[in-house]
């Protein structure tokens, strides 16, 4: 689910969800990653795509994204929540894309790549 950002009369900020069309390889809420292996319980699988949504916003001052690295049948491989707050969610979404902005912000924080 795509989401945006928007400020209402009263200065606080708001986060809606916007209907996107669903891509062939990826759903909505996954993007492509660079691929990396992530080992657990001595088994070593491929994360591909991350998958993001916004769990908590309280619309002034901080958010928490719950994330998911995916494998290439989009099983969760690896999952985990990410906080954001002081001038980096002060400037999200300020370019005019909060959802792709979103996704910048986690993958800066979890060290992947974007593709």
């Amino acid at each position: 689910m795509a989401f945006v950002k928007f400020t209402i009369g009263n200065g606080l900020r708001s986060v809606a969800p916007v209907p996107q069309p669903v891509s062939p390889a990826f759903s909505v809420s996954n993007l492509p990653i660079h691929p990396f292996d992530i080992s657990s319980n001595g088994e070593t699988k491929v994360a591909v795509s991350l998958r993001l949504y916004v769990s908590y916003d309280d619309l002034s001052s901080q958010d928490a994204f719950q994330y998911a690295l995916c494998d290439v049948n989009n099983v969760v491989v690896y999952e985990g929540q990410i906080l954001i707050d002081g001038t980096t969610y002060l400037n999200w979404g300020t370019s005019g894309d909060a959802n792709q902005e979103a996704y910048a912000i986690a993958a800066n924080i979890l060290n992947i790549t974007l593709v």
